[in-house]
């Protein structure tokens, strides 16, 4: 059996992990609505899409300087 090479720019397994938990904690503290139909969008792009993308930009400088 083969396994593929990860996808570009895909985050790997432990940013799914991390941002599952932190939602569900946030959720435990703040129960709203608001936190189900707009947050809830809005924390997987953030946390899977722009927070990634953000450090990778950080660490290409850090190397890069």
């Amino acid at each position: 059996m083969t396994s593929s090479p990860p996808v570009e720019g895909l985050p790997r397994a432990h940013w799914f992990v991390v941002t599952f938990v932190v939602y569900v904690a946030l959720a435990l503290v703040v129960k709203s609505t608001v936190l189900n139909w707009i947050i809830g969008p809005l924390w997987l792009l953030i946390t899977l899409f722009l927070v990634p993308n953000l450090f990778r930009r950080v660490r290409r400088r850090v190397v890069s300087d």
